[in-house]
């Protein structure tokens, strides 16, 4: 009985995937933690290419196989080095989270250098780049920038954590955890930077 994990070459297109097929360790079904079954296979397909297991079909020497199949690969003939071709595309589902996911990071960096701006005039001014009459509405127009700037993040985080992401790829996940942790630090930096424009006014309203 196969039971340790195989490497196998999976043809998708004109993309060959090396990819290694394991038992769930994650099951209470003793049959199929020690036995590598078809089902396996679409599993591991799906981590290498994307392609949700219900749009896969997967060949072995011209044999369609059943991605929900408890069957071994054993008794397919699938062994360590074979050769198996994967037929099926992402999910339009998946596309669509991935396009958003872009165009919101695309629009994320567009507010970062506004805030970056921000940022390059308060320590301007810091520095004492600007001249002292100029100060103070300086500051009040700079504050107003910066709290649109921190509007538009709070927008983009909205639009990310209403996206229903239950049966797509954890790449696809991953990909907007990452957009929203970075929001998360630019928020942080926004706070930091209000900090600095209160500190200056402070220092003008002692003057």
């Amino acid at each position: 009985m196969m039971s340790s994990a195989i490497n196998i070459t999976l043809i998708h297109g004109t993309k060959k995937h090396s990819v290694q097929v394991s038992p769930p360790t994650d099951t209470d079904d003793v049959a199929s933690a020690h036995e590598l079954q078809v089902c396996h296979l679409a599993q591991a397909a799906y981590q290498a290419t994307e392609v949700p297991v219900h749009l896969q079909k997967l060949i072995f020497k011209g044999k369609s196989l059943s991605t929900d199949s408890q069957q071994s690969l054993e008794s397919v003939g699938i062994r360590n080095g074979a050769k198996v071709m994967l037929i099926g595309k992402k999910s339009l589902e998946e596309d669509e989270h991935t396009k958003q996911i872009t165009r919101i990071t695309q629009e994320v960096g567009s507010t970062e250098k506004k805030q970056k701006d921000i940022e390059d005039e308060i320590s301007g001014i810091e520095k004492g780049y600007l001249q002292a009459d100029l100060i103070q509405d300086a500051l009040k127009k700079l504050r107003k920038r910066l709290f649109a700037c921190n509007e538009e993040f709070m927008k983009h985080l909205e639009k990310l954590d209403g996206m229903v992401m239950n049966d797509v790829h954890q790449s696809v996940k991953n990909k907007r955890k990452k957009t929203v942790d970075h929001i998360q630090g630019l928020l942080d930096k926004t706070d930091s930077l209000t900090n600095r424009i209160e500190h200056l006014q402070t220092r003008q309203d002692d003057r």
